[in-house]
């Protein structure tokens, strides 16, 4: 399991040559599910592979970069009415 943002997410996952798709909301729910149990065993100190990235230190940079970038979002918003 690795954090990542749409940011980048270039384009859809290709497999076979067909666009792998969840259409299920069960097995989206399934995914998140397995996901939420991987992470927080993370949390804990299991390691997964002798090789797995630094998550926390990953998820930690995303969120500060997506709370940033809202940050400056609202920023921007207030300079525009201010201007008008």
């Amino acid at each position: 399991m690795f954090p990542v943002t749409d940011e980048y997410v270039k384009r859809e996952y290709i497999f076979n040559g067909s666009q792998l798709q969840i259409t299920s909301e069960k097995i989206g729910s399934q995914i998140e599910t397995q996901a939420k149990a991987v992470l927080s065993r993370i949390r804990l100190g299991y390691k997964f592979s002798p090789t797995q990235p630094d998550v926390l230190k990953i998820e930690k940079i995303l969120l500060e970069k997506i709370a940033a970038n809202k940050k400056s979002e609202e920023t921007e918003g207030y300079k525009i009415e201010q201007i008008c």
